[in-house]
């Protein structure tokens, strides 16, 4: 088993969009998650994510479990391509940069601090 969720509940005040599911992933599966709009498919992967924190039921991971979450975002610039956007909000871009030139990449790191 990698991750297992158990009894998982968000609401927003009154309306509730996860009501006590339950399921387990193993490793290499592969799963598709489809629903209406508003019906906690972000919800749930922010939670898995540990981007949202109030909730209650379980959830564990298996040693060695890394999860990734790329939120849904609308500031792609017309000039820039879905792979660039991509690069550039996953991290890879900065991590490239580090990885060619460590002096330029501290000095960039500085700068927007």
């Amino acid at each position: 088993m990698k991750i297992k969720v158990s009894k998982l509940t968000k609401s927003y005040g009154s309306i509730s969009v996860l009501d006590e599911i339950s399921f387990q992933l193993e490793a290499k599966q592969k799963v598709g998650l489809v629903g209406a709009n508003s019906t906690g498919k972000s919800t749930l992967l922010k939670i898995l994510a540990g981007e949202i924190q109030e909730y209650s039921g379980d959830i564990s991971y298996s040693h060695g479990v890394t999860l990734g979450y790329m939120p849904q975002d609308t500031s792609i610039t017309s000039k820039e391509t879905i792979y660039e956007y991509v690069h550039r909000v996953s991290g890879m871009a900065d991590l490239e940069m580090r990885l060619e030139d460590p002096l330029q990449a501290e000095e960039a790191v500085i700068e927007y601090e």
